[in-house]
Parts: structure tokens; C-alpha cells; sequence
């Protein structure tokens, strides 16, 4: 198709996704060049913002590594005369855009943000307008807005222009000239705040002066990610998110709004699919300019009540920070509200910055203050859309029948959890000693209620974080890397984990990375042992009540009992766990893969998804031994005393492993007539890449 396609807000949630989707679809053939529009910052230039908050971004983690070079970015005020760019720069651009996608815009509620609503959504889309109308090869431009521009009814809201009493730029140019006339100017449009009537007037004002091929996309509650670029991701805390993030993180305990009120959610890709294609169905000559709802209408809409019951569930199986907890969901003008509200949050915080303040504990009494603004927020400004249903009606259907609110609403939660509140997605804690002793992730009542939690897997998983916390400083995980692996997996495919192998805790660290953190997506793996395991006292035993599978490996010949042994756990529908590699390396690289167990697997006629898992250490408890093994020393097998004699040592604190982490590649798939051979190199190379 070629063409030059233009989008504004490049740095913002929305944004970010459109480009990745543009890039997504069809490797981004459909555009010859996409141009972005970036404000520089005092101390950074625009192409430094879009260095750091673009192409850094998670959200272009698996597009191709060539895209940047796909996007120019030029240097843009979109509040200023001319979009502030540059005379020649600007005809230039006018000359070559064919499409134009304006993302950009502030979501800001609050009246002190007043210059930001009216700049950044009036003022600057305004500004884009003009130069949309100044490329004389424009094929659409695509402006985006809310759906909230019609202030609530019970009647249906249609794709068409809200009525005002007064001529937009009449209402434009009085707010611009006098801001004390806003409550006034609300009052007679209905609007629950200056966002919505700005977006309204924006509509209005655009409509009225329009000369090129246009269309409005209105989203209504714009959330994460569904499938694309891999369901859950988010990098903002507005609108749903926020308000997850609050409840999830225990620092919302009362909510404002009626409890049988609709959410009308829609995923932040479907909204960047719905101005995709928007943008390239160009109007005919003549049509006059479309309006169009993404919106995923009451119908298939979130419930409060149920909305904060799945929160909660959510999270009280994979708590962060405090325990979730839901004291009351109500009005504001309600004594029960009141009180629940004083009870669960204003006395709360007042006692705890009070001893802050007398701890002179200044990152304390930030962090009470962060939480009292977030719980405000969440139930000040949002109020307007926890009160009222509102029935949006849409000439096209944007969510597919696979769509589901709750199964969707568990998938922002996860992406809330992972991207919002753990902050760094790709290195998350799960056990050590930095390790939040507060969750209770890992004890015996907690692994009870876990999918896996049988007496053993509870039991070990309590010694292992007990064993965690005196060894480890903290052992992490790349919680991106497994969402992005396990992407489109079905919980009854069958997985094949198959990690590095460094250390006899190499399993012991995977297992309880999939038993602790079950939102991976994992179920509990058998673990495929050597044999010499199963002949130490005690140890073996434990292994064979963890349901351990002993096999013996190296021989070089095709072993029956093997292929009967895997034959078995296949027709059962476990996952397994082995080592590629056979033994330990001692050297810390990746050694030459075995086949024999890949033979075997492939024998059952059916197929898996292997997961290669890179684990690194910072030390290990073999290295002495490996050290005197490398000087020409005997092999030193596993044996109790020695098992006996380091676990007293880790019980008095002597032994300090540092840190660790875990990483997966790109699965790779087995099946009946996968080449055995390459697929053993592509695994050893896949572990050697997440080793680098």
C-alpha cells in the first residue's frame, strides 16, 4: 500500500501500542515510514524521549529488532502555531503524511490541571488539524476522543455528536479566556468534569471545520493489553488499572460507586486495531466524516461488585503488598460509606503517618502520602463512571465471541501485578532473603490451597523457602520473558522444562518458581532425576514422595524402560522437567545436549512445548568440589554426609549463595516428526542466549 503514517502521543499507553500494532500487522508493510511527533523535555531531546520511553519499552519486546528503523521522529509542540515544528521540517511533513493517527492528549480530571485538558486536547488537536489540511496527499485522518463526550443518560449513546447550548468556540474561547466559568459551563452540558466537556468541544469544533477524509474513534475505559503485544501488558496506572492496582495492593478498602453499575472496559490493542483500520479505510469522495464507538458496550461490560470480588480473589492468591480487602462498595452521600471510609482509610493513614513523622521516617510518610492521593483519586475522580451505567450503542461488534470480561479482567490483574506494582517485569523477586516475608507466599497454609498443594509439594515448598532465605540473598525472575513464552499455550498442553544445569538446586529453583507463582501458567513438573539420587538415604525416599522420576542416562543405546517410563507420565498429562545437558556443568557453559530423553518423548507420537530455562548463579554449593574436579580431582557423587554436613552450615548462616535468576527463551516445539538432532541444537543454543 506504501504511504507515510503520522501518529501523535508516541510516549503514552495508547500510543505505544499503535505503533506496535502497525509494526504488528503485516511486518508494518503497509506503511513506507511512520513518522512520530515527540515534545523534547528541558534536559532531553525528542529522539532521547523516544529512545527511553518507547523503544525501551517492554511493548516492542518481540518486534522485530530492525523496527526502529522503521520510525522518524521529529521534534513537535503540538500546543504551539504549526505543531512547533521547524518551516522547512513542517512542509516536508505535510508533503509526504498520507495517514495521520492523533493519539495524543491528556487525561488529566482534576480543574488545577486546567492548562493541560484545554492545551493538550483542544488547543493541540486543533493545531493538528491544520496541518492534516495542509497535506495535499492525506488519505484519512483519524482523531481519538472518549466516548464519555455524551454526558450520562438511560437512553442509548449513538455515534453521533452530543448537543451543547452554545457554539462550541463560543464555549472554547469563554473557558480559555475566564477558567472560573467551567462549574458553570458543566452545569449547563452536564459533564462530570473539564476532560469530557473538552473532548466534547473538540469533536464539536472539528466537525464544524473539517476539509479532509475524517473519522472520530471514541474508546471508553481504556485498559491493558488482551492479546497483543502479550495479554496483560500496561505501563499506565490511569483509569481501571489504577483503581486494580488499589484494591489489589490493599490500599483501597472502600469504593465509591453503585455496585450494580456496568464498567464499560475495552482493551487498550482493540482500541489501537479500531484506529488502524479507521485510518486505512479511506472515506469515499463527498462522505462526510464518521464517528465510531470502541467501546465493549453494557452487554459485555464488568460489573463492580463482581469486578471487586475478582480483584480481590485475584490478588489474595497472589498478594504484593497488604491483603485484600473490600470493606464496602457504595455513595459517597451514604453514613455506612462514611464510616467504613473513616474506619478503613482516614484513621489507618492518619495513625501511620503520625508515627512517621515521629520516626522521621520521610520515604514512610511519602509512601502514606502516595497512597492517600492514589485512594482519592480513585474515588473522587472516578466517580462519574462507578455511579451511572452508561448504554453505548455501536454500529460494529470490536470484541470477538472468544472475548470474556472476567477472563479479561483476570488478565489485567496479572498485567497489573507484573508491569504496575513489581516494577521491574524482568526481574522479579519470588524467594531469598529480600523476599517479602509479609505475603506468605511459600508457607504450609498458603501451599495448601495451591492447584499443586499436596502434603509433600506444601511441606517442601516450606522448607525451600525457609532454605531460600538462609542461603539466597534473593533469587529473581524474568516474569516478561515467561509471559511472552507462554502466550497462546493452553493450560493442557503439555510443557517440557528444560533448564541449564549448574546445580542439584536447579530444580529445586524451578519447582518452586512454578509452584509459588501459578500465574505463570506452569503446573507442577515431574522432575526427571539420575538414578544415583534415588540411592541416597532419606533423599531418596523424599524424591519418590515428590513423585521424582529416576532414569539412567548416558548410556548411548535406546533405553525401553525409558520410553515406558515417559509413555506413562505423557498418557497421564504431567509436565516434565529434565536436563538436556545429562550431568552438571562444571564450567558454567552450556554443554553438549543428550537426545536420549527427546527420542523417548518423541516415541509417544505426541507433541510439547519445550521451554528452555536459563538459571545463573552467583555461587553455588558445588564449586569447591567442581574447582578440585577441574585440578584433575576424582568426581565427587552425591551423598548424605556431604548433603548432612552443608545443610548444618546453611542452619548456622554460613553459606551465602548470593544471588540468582531465572530466564526462559523462545518455547520450541516437539513433535512426531521433529529432526531430534536439530532440535537438540536449537535448545542448547537457546540456553546459551539467555545465558549471555
Amino acid at each position: 500500500m506504501g504511504g507515510v503514517l503520522l501518529i501523535t502521543g508516541a510516549t503514552g499507553f495508547l500510543g505505544k501500542v499503535t505503533i506496535q500494532e502497525v509494526l504488528r500487522h503485516e511486518n508494518g508493510q503497509k506503511f513506507d515510514k511512520i513518522v512520530v511527533l515527540i515534545r523534547p523535555k528541558e534536559n532531553q531531546t525528542a529522539e532521547g524521549r523516544f529512545l527511553d520511553e518507547v523503544a525501551g519499552s517492554l511493548c516492542f519486546s518481540k518486534s522485530p529488532k530492525t523496527w526502529v528503523s522503521k520510525i522518524n521522529v521529529v521534534s513537535a509542540d503540538l500546543r504551539q502555531d504549526r505543531c512547533g515544528i521547524d518551516g522547512d521540517m513542517y512542509h516536508e511533513l505535510c508533503s509526504q503524511t498520507t495517514h495521520i493517527i492523533h493519539c495524543a492528549g491528556s487525561v488529566a480530571f482534576s480543574p488545577s490541571a486546567f492548562e493541560s485538558i484545554i492545551g493538550d486536547n483542544i488547543t493541540a488537536t486543533l493545531n493538528v488539524m491544520e496541518l492534516a489540511q495542509g497535506c495535499p496527499n492525506l488519505q484519512h485522518f483519524v482523531h481519538t476522543s472518549t466516548a464519555y463526550v455524551t454526558p450520562h443518560t438511560n437512553k442509548p449513546i449513538t455515534e453521533t455528536l452530543p448537543p451543547l447550548f452554545q457554539p462550541a468556540r463560543n464555549l472554547y474561547e469563554a473557558i480559555y479566556e475566564d477558567s472560573n466559568r467551567i462549574n458553570d459551563i458543566l452545569r449547563s452540558t452536564g459533564h462530570p468534569n473539564l476532560y469530557t466537556l473538552a473532548k466534547c468541544l473538540t469533536e464539536h469544533v472539528l466537525l464544524e471545520s473539517v476539509t479532509v477524509p475524517f473519522t472520530i474513534v471514541r474508546p471508553s475505559i481504556i485498559s491493558a493489553s488482551w492479546k497483543h503485544p502479550f495479554p496483560g501488558w500496561v505501563d499506565s496506572s490511569s483509569a481501571l488499572a489504577g483503581l486494580v492496582a488499589g484494591i489489589g495492593s490493599g490500599s483501597i478498602r472502600v469504593a465509591n460507586g453503585d455496585p450494580r453499575t456496568i464498567l464499560d472496559v475495552v482493551p487498550v490493542d482493540v482500541v489501537a486495531q479500531q484506529l488502524i483500520e479507521a485510518a486505512l479505510n479511506t472515506p469515499k469522495i463527498g462522505r462526510p466524516p464518521r464517528i465510531v464507538h470502541a467501546v465493549s458496550t453494557a452487554e459485555a461490560g464488568m460489573q463492580i461488585s463482581l469486578t471487586c470480588s475478582a480483584i480481590i480473589k485475584y490478588f489474595t492468591l497472589h498478594q504484593v503488598f497488604r491483603k485484600p480487602k473490600m470493606a464496602y462498595i457504595g455513595q459517597k452521600k451514604d453514613l455506612r460509606y462514611r464510616f467504613s471510609h473513616f474506619v478503613q482509610h482516614r484513621l489507618p493513614q492518619a495513625l501511620a503517618k503520625t508515627l512517621a513523622v515521629a520516626k522521621r521516617d520521610n520515604p514512610q510518610r511519602q509512601r502514606i502520602e502516595r497512597a492517600k492521593a492514589a485512594e482519592l483519586k480513585a474515588n473522587t475522580v472516578f466517580e462519574p463512571f462507578t455511579q451511572h451505567t452508561y448504554k453505548f450503542h455501536s454500529e460494529s461488534t470490536i470484541l470477538g465471541s472468544d472475548y470474556d470480561p472476567y477472563e479479561y479482567l483476570n488478565i489485567v490483574c496479572q498485567g497489573v501485578r507484573i508491569y504496575l506494582l513489581q516494577k521491574d517485569a524482568t526481574k522479579a523477586i519470588f524467594a531469598g532473603r529480600r523476599a517479602d516475608t509479609t505475603d506468605g507466599i511459600g508457607t504450609l497454609s498458603w501451599s495448601r490451597k495451591q492447584p499443586d498443594g499436596t502434603v509433600p509439594a506444601s511441606v517442601s515448598s516450606t522448607v525451600l523457602r525457609g532454605t531460600f532465605k538462609r542461603t539466597f540473598n534473593s533469587i529473581t525472575f524474568d516474569q516478561h520473558s515467561f509471559s511472552v513464552a507462554m502466550e497462546g499455550i493452553s493450560p493442557e498442553t503439555r510443557v517440557i522444562v528444560a533448564p541449564t544445569h549448574r546445580s542439584f538446586l536447579d530444580s529445586l529453583v524451578c519447582s518452586y518458581l512454578f509452584f509459588t507463582r501459578p500465574e505463570i501458567g506452569i503446573r507442577l513438573p515431574r522432575v526427571l532425576a539420575s538414578e544415583e539420587f534415588a540411592k541416597i538415604p532419606i533423599v531418596g525416599w523424599i524424591c519418590r514422595r515428590l513423585k521424582t522420576v529416576f532414569v539412567v542416562r548416558g548410556t548411548g543405546k535406546r533405553d525401553d524402560s525409558l520410553d515406558e517410563q515417559l509413555a506413562e507420565l505423557v498418557a497421564n498429562g504431567d509436565n516434565l522437567l529434565f536436563f538436556v545437558e545429562g550431568q552438571r556443568s562444571r564450567t558454567g557453559e552450556v554443554l553438549p545436549g543428550k537426545r536420549g530423553v527427546l527420542r523417548s518423548l518423541q516415541s509417544t507420537g505426541s507433541s510439547f512445548i519445550i521451554l528452555p530455562v536459563s538459571i545463573t548463579y552467583e555461587r553455588i554449593p558445588e564449586s569447591d568440589a567442581f574447582e578440585r574436579e577441574l585440578r584433575g580431582g576424582p568426581k565427587q557423587k552425591p551423598n548424605l554426609p556431604g548433603l548432612l554436613k552443608w545443610t548444618c552450615k546453611m542452619l548456622r548462616g554460613q553459606v551465602d549463595l548470593g544471588e540468582a535468576h531465572v530466564v526462559c527463551a523462545k518455547p520450541l516445539l516437539l513433535g512426531p516428526n521433529t529432526d531430534i538432532y536439530d532440535l537438540g541444537d536449537e535448545l542448547g543454543e537457546a540456553l546459551r542466549d539467555r545465558k549471555s
